[in-house]
This record gives C-alpha cells, structure tokens and sequence, in this order.
C-alpha cells in the first residue's frame, strides 16, 4: 500500500453484512469499481466505470459507495448501516444523494 497520506482517517464504517465473506465482496467490489461486474452493470457502461475509478478523491470514492449501496446487486438488497464518524463526510455523501 502506499504511504502517502498517512495516516489515515476513517471515512465511514459499514456494517450489517451476513457474514465475513459478503463484507469481502463489498470492499473488493469498492475497491476495484471498474472490475466489478456489479458496478458496471449498475452505471450501464464498463467505459463509464473506467472513467469513474479513475477519479480521485473523497467526493469520488462516496459517490461510488453511493451507487454500491443504492444500485448494485447483491449490495443494495441487504439493510446495511453506514456510519460516519465525523459529520463533514456524512455531510459530503449526503449531498450526493
């Protein structure tokens, strides 16, 4: 992993998921935006998923959160709970709904 930006602040926190291997899906699909069949299924396009995970920054990385939660199967059929720690990042992805 890089080292740059460290340390760390956690944006938000999701729990709810069935089991540990469902919470794995979630982050792998998150974290790889542009693989995730998921995902590209969700925004209609594998060029527009591309394009997406190539943007950087917190607004970004919400707004895919965003879409996992809301749009993409097997994600947005679970009740899952996300958890902001800090209020400006529950302020940052609430404007993007």
């Amino acid at each position: 992993a890089k080292r740059s930006g460290r340390p760390w602040t956690f944006v938000t926190i999701i729990h709810g998921f069935n089991d540990k291997i469902t919470a794995l899906q979630f982050e792998w699909a998150w974290q790889n935006v542009h693989k995730s069949k998921s995902f590209r299924e969700a925004v209609g396009c594998d060029k527009l998923a591309k394009k997406m995970r190539k943007r950087l920054g917190l607004k970004a990385r919400l707004e895919e959160l965003r879409i996992l939660l809301r749009e993409c199967l097997p994600f947005c059929l679970y009740s899952l709970v996300v958890y902001f720690p800090e209020e400006k990042y529950r302020d940052v992805f609430c404007r993007l709904v």
